[in-house]
């Protein structure tokens, strides 16, 4: 690190102890600048070519905060030199320097060390006093100046060459004005510590003035985290808040994350905090596990924190972070990455793409060793440019798009406004299986399912109860002549249920009055038939008539007589064989299938030839009528292959349930198939068409004599087959799933509805 004369030197003269005094008292060392000169070495400007350029960059921390910002700035180095995407023809070169104390006359002394080394630009995370002593040292040398502020720094000159990663801290205190205009609030507490600065809260004070008719202050001692919380919980009660008592209903913690933390704690061990009270936590650094600490009580909170924006840049910087072993905890976790550490990670990709503009248009020059010698000073005459071009550049980072507005602060302001209420929540659900199902104990009445085990673990996941008792009326919910619902939608419009849960199908009417998380299953209309039709063994009989199978036989028969009487007449009966009506019968059997034996006589070979004609005429028209019967069974078992097909015949009756999403389908739809279906269940013409459950209409399908087709939901009656497996085996019922009953692409169109 370069010094000032001779070292401690300025401390060791009257007049440079009063310039450092009042450097102190003013918190920017102006008057040090006067003592300070400034000495040109030999420039270095050059143009870009083909060649790689070294171009370094300084960074200054403080030794005794983290080293995740220090980290994460590292980390973005190493990530653009190596991706070479950023920066394909120049390199980044780090200097860092850490500040072991936030005195503005040594961080004013690390900025002339930089710029000794050439550095191009200058990044720190700091507190405010070494911060403007970086400010004052880059406004005065042209030397760009990126800071990443813990305490909330402004920027000393909007036009010069300091930019803060930030946004300004006017703009936050109007967003908080803004939630608490929102809530309408005519008075509240303010609670600060030393994390704000009090020029915030008269800033907070002047937005609100015309608004509130009472605003009390209390200012709250820094909680520095050495002891653990249980050790004043115990205590709460003694605590200062109880005698502020009903003031606390509307508070506002401008407090750190674990001071905020502290406060919420003490007040609900204290028994202070109800449901009717609400607070504000403004603190941009809240972290998900501090969210999660805090929602431990039935009181309202409402939190203003900095989010994070996930794209590339996000998803890589949150794998490294994940891998760090550093002791310190803070947004270890995806979400919970501090946001010094997320805003330096940004400051250095902006950097580099202010970089990568002035190398593609050839304006860069290189940057001047400066030393801090004599009385002449030449700032840089490359800063202006740089400065413009980092003025200009924006991306989007982790911290979501970052751009410099002319006042020097990021223009991306947003926040996150979460409202964290803990509460038992009633959810109405509605009995079928798989998805809810009520199973009966011995310590009674239990509920299973899907549905079940999701509600669950959404329970573990977000922290809060819920009370879940079953709908009246068992329908999942339809709109009436009159326009109120019925069923699980109904009672969550009228407010007797915070929220439905089961295998509720999403339809546009539904659509339109409440409100659908993601599906968790895919909707497809089947039908469900019974074919009454009995086992037949003697199937391969039915091609003729049994008088002709009669004949058959007869002829079997009166051939193998006239054989037997033809070869005894004809062959000697010294040479007879004692067997040969056997072997008469075998031939005229034999020649049916095709084999014969040798006949030597003319007149047995032509009643051979005769019987041979007739067993080519009988086979033929067997095998002919056997391959009619198979074709015209196969047809009959599938004459309803569409939904075209069903609501064309009216043979069989078919339904489905009164007041359901496919009841209602088929109500409004404009299509004439629809059309047809809704028209012959409401006939009347049928009666048991629609029927009051869906248990029952697959009962009634399955057991009806008739023939009677149930439409349902697929998804919905598979458990049901499979529980009557050998039952449906049995009775032969039928299962078209949704591409297979609906043939038109009109009708596949209208069905391929999401759940």
């Amino acid at each position: 690190m370069s010094s000032v004369g001779s070292s401690g030197g300025c401390r060791h003269h009257a007049g440079c102890r009063v310039c450092t005094a009042g450097a102190r008292r003013a918190g920017v060392p102006i008057m040090a600048l006067i003592v300070i000169g400034w000495t040109v070495l030999p420039s270095s400007t050059f143009s870009v070519g083909d060649h790689m350029v070294d171009v370094p960059i300084g960074a200054v921390f403080e030794a005794n905060r983290s080293t995740l910002d220090e980290e994460a700035f590292l980390y973005a180095v190493r990530q653009i030199n190596q991706g070479r995407t950023v920066l394909p023809k120049a390199r980044l070169v780090p200097h860092v320097e850490r500040l072991h104390s936030p005195d503005p006359f040594l961080a004013i002394q690390t900025g002339c060390s930089l710029l000794g080394k050439g550095v191009a630009a200058v990044l720190s995370c700091t507190s405010c006093p070494a911060n403007f002593g970086l400010q004052t040292v880059a406004n005065s040398l042209h030397v760009p100046h990126v800071f990443v502020s813990q305490d909330n720094c402004r920027v000393m000159h909007s036009r010069g060459y300091t930019v803060s990663m930030r946004p300004s801290q006017e703009e936050v205190d109007r967003d908080l004005v803004d939630v608490i205009t929102r809530l309408k609030w005519k008075s509240m507490m303010i609670l600060f510590d030393d994390y704000y600065d009090f020029s915030h809260v008269q800033s907070l004070l002047s937005l609100t003035r015309k608004t509130f008719l009472e605003v009390v202050l209390l200012r709250v001692e820094k909680f520095t985290g050495g002891n653990d919380v249980t050790e004043w919980q115990a205590n709460a009660k003694k605590s200062p808040l109880v005698e502020y008592g009903g003031k606390l209903r509307r508070a506002v913690l401008l407090c750190s994350a674990e001071n905020s933390v502290r406060l919420v704690k003490q007040a609900s061990g204290a028994g202070i905090l109800t449901p009717e009270h609400n607070w504000i936590i403004a603190n941009k650094e809240v972290t998900l596990e501090t969210l999660q600490s805090l929602h431990t009580s039935s009181d309202v909170f409402t939190v203003m924190r900095r989010p994070l924006s996930y794209n590339e840049y996000t998803s890589r910087f949150l794998r490294h972070w994940s891998t760090l072993t550093t002791g310190d905890q803070d947004g270890r976790a995806l979400q919970d990455a501090r946001l010094s550490a997320a805003y330096m990670y940004d400051a250095v990709h902006l950097l580099a793409s202010a970089f990568s503009s002035l190398l593609n248009t050839r304006g860069w020059i290189g940057p001047n060793r400066l030393t801090c010698k004599t009385d002449t000073s030449t700032p840089w005459n490359g800063g202006l440019m740089f400065m413009d071009a980092l003025r200009e550049v924006q991306i989007s980072g982790v911290m979501g798009r970052s751009k410099f507005s002319g006042s020097g602060y990021n223009l991306d302001a947003h926040v996150q406004v979460l409202q964290l209420e803990r509460r038992q929540d009633r959810s109405k659900m509605r009995q079928e299986e798989p998805f809810a199902f009520r199973v009966d104990t011995s310590g009674g009445p239990e509920f299973s399912g899907f549905c079940m085990d999701l509600l669950k673990e959404l329970s573990i996941m977000l922290d809060y109860d819920y009370e879940l008792y079953e709908v009246h009326d068992g329908k999942y919910g339809s709109r009436g002549a009159d326009g109120t619902w019925s069923g699980m939608v109904g009672d969550v419009m009228t407010g007797k249920a915070d929220f439905a849960i089961g295998a509720l199908v999403l339809i546009a009417a539904r659509e339109g009055v409440v409100d659908f998380t993601m599906r968790f299953m895919d909707f497809s209309l089947g039908v469900l038939m019974r074919q009454a039709e009995e086992e037949n063994y003697f199937f391969f009989l039915e091609p003729f008539h049994p008088k002709v199978w009669l004949c058959v036989a007869a002829a079997l028969l009166l051939v193998c007589g006239v054989l037997l009487t033809l070869h005894r007449l004809q062959s000697n009966k010294k040479t007879l064989p004692t067997r040969q009506s056997y072997y008469t019968m075998w031939f005229a059997h034999s020649s049916l299938l095709g084999g014969h034996i040798g006949l030597r006589h003319v007149s047995r070979k032509i009643l051979a030839g005769v019987w041979w004609v007739f067993a080519f005429f009988l086979l033929s028209s067997y095998t002919a009528e056997l391959a009619a019967i198979l074709t015209v069974t196969r047809m009959e078992k599938n004459t309803i292959s569409s939904l075209e097909d069903l609501s064309s015949q009216t043979d069989l009756p078919y339904g489905t349930v009164a007041q359901s999403s496919i009841a209602e389908l088929l109500s409004e739809s404009s299509l004439d198939t629809y059309g047809r279906m809704w028209s012959f269940m409401t006939s009347g013409d049928y009666p048991g068409t629609l029927v009051s459950t869906k248990d029952r209409g697959i009962r009634q399908a399955r057991e009806d004599a008739s023939g009677d087709l149930h439409i349902v939901v697929v998804p919905s009656v598979q458990p049901s087959a499979a529980q009557h497996q050998d039952e449906v085996q049995k009775e032969q019922a039928q299962f078209y799933t949704g591409a297979e009953a609906t043939d038109s692409s009109q009708s596949s169109k209208d069905l391929s509805v999401p759940l």
